[in-house]
């Protein structure tokens, strides 16, 4: 039974039950905000595989900063229902949130945010 089901593994039998209806665009909110550290990021890693090999696009809501700097292609900042702030990152680099450009763009964010 589905209650019976870790967190981790509840997260990935939703993420399959969306994907097995090939739909070219998910639609996620805070989709690994339950979990923990590990199992996030194994899940943030599994996402962007399912997302390469599929071409499935993906749009994302998640107060997690650095979950948005390891998924998205574009970050946008919406306050009080209006986009204020976008940063286009760069396509196809490693996603290591530790060094340049995205502490950068992590700095950029927490200042938008101030």
């Amino acid at each position: 039974m589905p209650a019976t089901l870790s967190g981790g593994m509840q997260q990935r039998v939703a993420l399959a039950r969306a994907l097995i209806l090939h739909s070219k665009l998910l639609l996620m909110d805070e989709p690994f905000a339950a979990l923990d550290y590990f199992t996030r990021r194994k899940m943030q890693l599994e996402l962007l595989r399912i997302k390469d090999v599929t071409k499935t696009g993906i749009i994302l809501v998640t107060h997690n900063i650095d979950e948005a700097l390891t998924l998205a292609d574009k970050i946008m900042i919406m306050q009080n229902g209006v986009i204020t702030k976008t940063w286009q990152l760069p396509a196809n680099q490693d996603r290591d949130i530790l060094n340049e450009p995205f502490i950068q763009y992590k700095r950029d964010i927490l200042d938008t945010l101030q």
